[in-house]
């Protein structure tokens, strides 16, 4: 068909029915290939498609990031600032708070009344009836010495071991699973264990005094010619292999964990008064390592706690020194003293009353930087003993035993006959001694 000369070769007409019926044609423009492709971009673009025309600033893109990084630093830099105030303000205020919170983490809890009923089966355990009756603890072994010999009982009663000695005043020293006996005046010290006899030594000075470590090491004191006290120290094969001596008498010896080292607790005189000094050695070193100040008192003992400073306790002062020797602080005592005990947790010493049947016990903490205790008063009594043990205090009077914290809190107690004089704990147990017999009662504390 011959196409019309007057037709717009970018036009066709599609057909369409009217209202009317009448059939009516209507032109759809066809865009050229320039003007379709310029429509599809301006879609696209629009839509974001994969080709669309729209461009990303990269440098608007690294400081917008730039900007969130200074942000986040600045948001921690305020919130550290924040807690480091915090901090300061509760430093600055600690004394406002602490107390309170001390009181409240040291509240005294429930007494444990036990009934102090005496055991029976192996006990009571009869005593020989000399001027000599004394009672220890080696391990798990309680030991009952006399006149002859030397008994070894397990925490039932059962007798284990038994050995005879022929000191005329026998003295006993026990630790770990060691004990040391020797012949006080004498010249003859034994080493046991729960088996016997490890060795015997004699000696040509006589001894008036001796103790034992842990590890087995015994310090035998004695008076020479040219000293009025040396020591000596042999280890658990009874070799000697440290000796130590000084123009002053020795008190006491008290050895540090490890046996490789004691404090020495030792007296003289001055002007008429008397004063004491602690000394500190090492047995692989010639020279004493430290010498404390003059204590313008008779100390009966000293040991470094677990604070890292060093007790000593005098008949009229306890001491707190630091590692030289250097007194930091001290407590005067309000009565005569009656008994004292120190271990690295904790020391307490026991003092006479104002009146009858009333005492007072003073308690020290390790981890005080001084030394004033807490004080408890007693009205059960005479105190016979007080003795540190597993970081309890425990105090035997003629009417009770009772076991303390180390902030002075009552924490158990039994009632207890007045012919007790000394004591042991073990395993939730008391072996008490009489004149005449040894009693066990459950103590849990």
């Amino acid at each position: 068909m011959k196409r019309n000369e007057n037709e717009n070769p970018r036009t066709a007409f599609v057909g369409g029915e009217a209202a009317d019926g009448k059939d009516e044609s209507r032109p759809i423009e066809v865009s050229s290939g320039e003007e379709a492709e310029a429509t599809e971009k301006k879609i696209r673009g629009k839509r974001g498609g994969a080709k669309s025309e729209n461009t990303i600033d990269m440098e608007d893109l690294r400081l917008a990031r730039k900007k969130e990084k200074r942000r986040r630093i600045l948001k921690k830099t305020i919130i550290i600032l924040i807690i480091l105030l915090l901090g300061l303000a509760v430093y600055i205020t600690r004394e406002l708070w602490v107390p309170k919170l001390e009181g409240i983490l040291e509240r005294p809890h429930d007494t444990i009344v036990n009934d102090g009923v005496a055991q029976s089966g192996n006990f009571p355990i009869a005593l020989s009836g000399g001027s000599v009756n004394i009672i220890d603890r080696m391990d798990n072994n309680i030991i009952i010495a006399d006149d002859s010999r030397i008994c070894f009982y397990d925490g039932g009663g059962k007798l284990r071991n038994t050995v005879y000695h022929n000191f005329g005043n026998p003295m006993i020293k026990t630790a770990g699973k060691r004990l040391l006996a020797f012949d006080n005046g004498g010249y003859t010290f034994r080493l046991y264990n729960k088996s016997g006899e490890v060795y015997e030594k004699s000696i040509e000075d006589q001894i008036i005094y001796a103790t034992l470590a842990g590890n087995g090491n015994a310090a035998i004191v004695t008076q020479t010619e040219k000293y009025v006290a040396c020591m000596t120290v042999y280890d658990s094969n009874g070799t000697e292999i440290y000796r130590w001596s000084c123009g002053q008498r020795i008190m006491d010896i008290s050895f540090t964990d490890d046996g490789a080292g004691c404090y020495v607790s030792a007296f003289a005189s001055e002007d008429g008064e008397i004063f004491s000094q602690i000394h500190y050695v090492e047995f692989d070193k010639t020279d004493e390592l430290m010498k404390s100040e003059k204590l313008d008192s008779l100390v009966f003992g000293a040991c470094e706690n677990k604070g890292g400073r060093i007790w000593a306790a005098g008949d009229e002062r306890f001491y707190l020194l630091d590692k030289k020797g250097k007194i930091i602080d001290s407590y005067e005592y309000t009565a005569d003293m009656i008994s004292y005990s120190l271990s690295e947790e904790c020391a307490a010493v026991s003092v006479s009353g104002m009146t009858r049947g009333v005492s007072q016990l003073a308690v020290f903490d390790c981890d005080s930087d001084n030394a004033q205790p807490a004080l408890v008063r007693s009205e059960k009594g005479t105190p016979e003993k007080v003795s540190c043990i597993d970081g309890g205090i425990y105090l035997l009077s003629s009417e009770a035993l009772d076991a303390y914290d180390v902030n002075g809190n009552l924490i158990a107690t039994a009632a207890v006959s007045s012919d007790n004089t000394d004591f042991v704990y073990y395993s939730d147990a008391v072996y008490l001694m009489g004149y005449r017999e040894v009693n066990k009662i459950v103590f849990e504390s």
